[in-house]
């Protein structure tokens, strides 16, 4: 059933990573991991998140836990999360 409203739309999150911070994961993810991650990058502060490709822009809510934590970008590395 369609309905006779159009479906809202909506802003796709976008990747906020540096270029720096982009360099240092593709580093980490080449030497240490064997799957391929599909999805967003996005860092709040100094952690590194992975979430949906199809998730809204959730700018204006406030949330627990945005995606799957990554790690930390610290001093010039990057520290991956063991959760």
């Amino acid at each position: 059933f369609k309905g006779e409203n159009p479906a809202p739309k909506f802003k796709a999150s976008k990747s906020n990573l540096s270029r720096e911070q982009l360099d240092l994961w593709h580093d980490f993810a080449q030497k240490h991991l064997q799957v391929n991650l599909t999805g967003i990058l996005q860092t709040f502060g100094d952690q590194l998140y992975l979430l949906p490709e199809m998730l809204p822009d959730l700018g204006k809510l406030k949330i627990a836990r945005n995606g799957l934590h990554l790690g930390t970008f610290k001093k010039k590395r990057f520290e991956p999360s063991f959760a």
